[in-house]
């Protein structure tokens, strides 16, 4: 039974919901696009570290799955204390040298 979009990703060790399925499995694969929440995946600097080993359920399932986070690398940096993107200033010298080319 594959996942369904909408369906709950669930922490098998602690029953809390981490994350939502977004597309279900291509065809002849295991590979399933979900959002998670980025503090149970420790990439908030939180208590909770994701963890090879960590084990999830998806729906109503009972089946077991262990999941792989994947952050691009033009994702922004998080600050930890919002959750949201963080806001780099920039310097006026920077400015300044950008206008006299």
């Amino acid at each position: 039974e594959l996942p369904e979009p909408g369906a709950s990703i669930v922490d098998k060790h602690d029953g809390k919901t981490i994350g939502k399925i977004v597309a279900p499995p291509a065809p002849g694969t295991t590979v399933l696009l979900a959002q998670m929440r980025l503090d149970r995946l420790g990439l908030l600097g939180d208590k909770e570290k994701w963890s090879r080993t960590n084990r999830i359920l998806i729906g109503d399932s009972t089946k077991e799955y262990r999941y792989l986070p994947y952050l691009p690398l033009w994702w922004p940096e998080i600050d930890p204390e919002t959750g949201k993107e963080k806001v780099v200033e920039e310097e006026e010298d920077g400015e300044e040298e950008l206008d006299d080319l």
